[in-house]
């Protein structure tokens, strides 16, 4: 058996974060089709609101993940000292 340094896709596509982001997308696209059908649109129109929401729920969720990788990344401190550190006086 081999071993691959890369993340298979299947892995990535099942990792919780990204399941909830996709559920959450998809409910925020089923509110706007609700609220679609409460203002009277029917037909294809009615997509619309639909995949705008569900895109603007996804693009939010990955910046607010981004944001908030790069905040505990940022954190972060080494435990010890990096060959450059040692070189330096």
């Amino acid at each position: 058996m081999t071993e691959t340094t890369s993340i298979p896709l299947l892995h990535i596509l099942s990792a919780t974060p990204l399941l909830i982001a996709t559920i959450n997308a998809v409910v925020a696209a089923a509110i706007a089709v609700a609220l679609a059908l409460a203002f009277g649109l029917v037909g294809p129109v009615i997509l619309l609101p639909a995949i705008a929401a569900f895109a603007l729920v996804v693009v939010g969720n990955n910046m607010i993940g981004r944001r908030e990788i790069r905040r505990g990344q940022a954190g972060l401190r080494p435990i010890f000292p990096s060959p450059d550190a040692i070189d330096q006086p």
